[in-house]
């Protein structure tokens, strides 16, 4: 018995054909038989928004996958994110199981260090991951007697980067650690007045 696979073609999305073509005593027979990979489900992902607490669809990331009994869905990676529980579903025939996988944004603390100055805000928690300016919190800025406050950076003494400035106003980018910046202070000068002497 010889035989020879001839074709292999798809039927639709779960099952596949093979057709083969037996010879035999001069007589030749064809043959189908399937394999079905299961039914299809999908798999969403969602990310939880910058300006509030809902999620948006990362819809380039949506997966079609296929199987039998229990989803088999795996979180993905998102640098900034952090994947929250879930649980496996039973896949229905007809293709209508969803599982929906939602990433919740890391959260960060700005510590403000205000090098001898007083008054101001010290600390700044649950900053979200990519948030780029902090101007809608209302912070108060340093005091400090004899010197004027220039703004907070990323190195002491006005070293690295200027992370706010002298009216508590953001310059940086994205916010992706905790992270400790610190106050810049120039001190005051008082110029003498020179009054010339007089003779009576």
């Amino acid at each position: 018995t010889d035989a020879m696979v001839t074709n292999f073609s798809t039927e639709s999305a779960t099952v596949f054909w093979v057709t083969a073509t037996v010879a035999y005593e001069g007589l030749t027979t064809t043959f189908r038989y399937t394999v079905s990979a299961g039914y299809a489900y999908t798999v969403e992902h969602y990310q939880q928004n910058l300006e509030d607490d809902n999620y948006t669809l990362v819809s380039d990331d949506t997966e079609t996958l296929y199987g039998k009994g229990t989803t088999a869905a795996v979180a993905k990676t998102y640098t900034g994110f952090n994947a929250l529980a879930f649980e496996q579903t039973e896949i229905a025939e007809d293709g209508t199981t969803v599982v929906k996988l939602y990433y919740d944004r890391n959260l960060y603390t700005i510590t403000l260090d205000m090098q001898g100055g007083s008054g101001g805000t010290t600390v700044i928690e649950n900053v979200k991951y990519g948030t780029q300016s902090l101007d809608d919190l209302n912070l108060t800025k340093p005091i400090k007697n004899g010197y004027y406050f220039t703004g907070y950076y990323t190195a002491v003494n006005g070293g690295g980067l200027l992370f706010l400035d002298d009216a508590m106003s953001s310059q940086h980018n994205d916010i992706d650690a905790n992270i400790t910046v610190y106050a810049y202070w120039t001190e005051r000068t008082v110029s003498k007045l020179e009054i010339p002497a007089t003779s009576l």
